[in-house]
């Protein structure tokens, strides 16, 4: 039984991880466009530079994010 929940863990963990984030992109976009108006490109570069090059988004990655905001 404890295989079973360990491959499932294992096989989660890629999906868990996209979905943190985005989760974290979502909130971290909300955060900067309240400081101010940006268009993507510069929020991408917000984005880049606020985390310190740890999250580096692409315009395809945060494009469907802002459309669903």
């Amino acid at each position: 039984m404890s295989y079973i929940n360990t491959k499932i863990i294992k096989e989660s963990l890629p999906k868990l991880e996209v979905q943190i984030h985005k989760g974290v992109l979502t909130i971290l976009c909300l955060l900067l466009l309240k400081s101010r108006t940006m268009y993507g490109y510069e929020l991408t570069r917000e984005v880049k530079n606020t985390t310190e090059n740890i999250i580096k988004v692409r315009e395809g990655t945060l494009y469907p994010i802002l459309h669903r905001l």
